[in-house]
């Protein structure tokens, strides 16, 4: 519904606009829409969420370069070493909610670097 309502944005934009799909459970749909062509800025994330790290890559998706790598350490290490013992210690939620934050900062720092 959100993108039916930018369907005005073909008119100014002079019918030259970048239509982003994605697949979402078999379906593909229309997950953003954007005046211009903007292929040639096309980036993506990569998170890899460990037992005592969590690290992203910021890719460039046309050339396949990683722009950035950042690390942080897994702020549930504080509640136990091993997977069992923060489940134990927390419930899913909030143990989601470290994880979260986690992925928040390295996303940011992989953004600050002006590579974009």
């Amino acid at each position: 519904m959100a993108n039916i309502r930018k369907l005005a944005l073909f008119r100014q934009a002079n019918w030259k606009v970048t239509v982003t799909l994605g697949k979402r459970n078999g379906t593909v749909e229309i997950v953003l829409i954007e005046p211009g062509d903007t292929l040639q800025r096309n980036y993506g994330l990569a998170f890899d969420s460990g037992t005592t790290t969590i690290s992203g890559e910021l890719i460039n998706l046309n050339t396949k370069e990683i722009l950035s790598i950042k690390a942080t350490y897994n702020r549930q290490t504080n509640f136990g070493s091993d997977i069992i013992s923060r489940i134990i210690y927390f419930n899913w939620c909030k143990i989601d909610s470290f994880i979260l934050r986690c992925l928040y900062d390295v996303w940011r720092d992989c953004l600050s670097n002006d590579l974009l």
